[in-house]
């Protein structure tokens, strides 16, 4: 059991099929994900790096960890890990959140990057939208 979730932060301006990210990757809180990003973006200190894409993650990656206490529970990769809910993307160099869905055959995990984003937000509006009255995103 668990709460299975990622954030992918894109690292590189590079094509669409060439897309490299830093996967944040949450056992137990895949369902906060969304909130704990848009807290960790309204940071004094994640504001005054929006231009900085490498300060930046890891600021927000700092943030969204807040409360992390033991060797288990979250972890950062090159690559997608156990998922339960739809991917959330940082681009920093577009200064985007996207929220994307993610396929759960568990024979082949994958995010369709060419597909409309279920959720999409500039950085800006990011910050201000009030995650709670979002209809809950379809995870099927």
């Amino acid at each position: 059991m668990g709460d299975r979730g990622n954030i992918g932060f894109k690292t590189d301006a590079c094509e669409p099929l060439e897309r490299k990210h830093v996967w944040l990757y949450s056992h137990w809180n895949g369902s906060e994900l969304l909130q704990r990003l848009q807290n960790a973006l309204k940071s004094n200190e994640a504001q005054s790096r929006k231009d900085d894409a490498p300060y930046l993650t890891r600021i927000l990656i700092d943030r969204v960890l807040t409360d992390h206490d033991s060797e288990t529970g979250w972890g950062i990769s090159t690559s997608i890990n156990d998922n339960e809910h739809p991917i959330i993307e940082v681009d920093c160099e577009q200064k985007m959140i996207f929220v994307r869905k993610f396929n759960f055959d568990r024979d082949a995990w994958d995010v369709d990057w060419d597909a409309e984003p279920l959720q999409k937000w500039t950085f800006d509006d990011f910050v201000t939208v009030d995650l709670e009255s979002l209809v809950a995103v379809d995870d099927d």
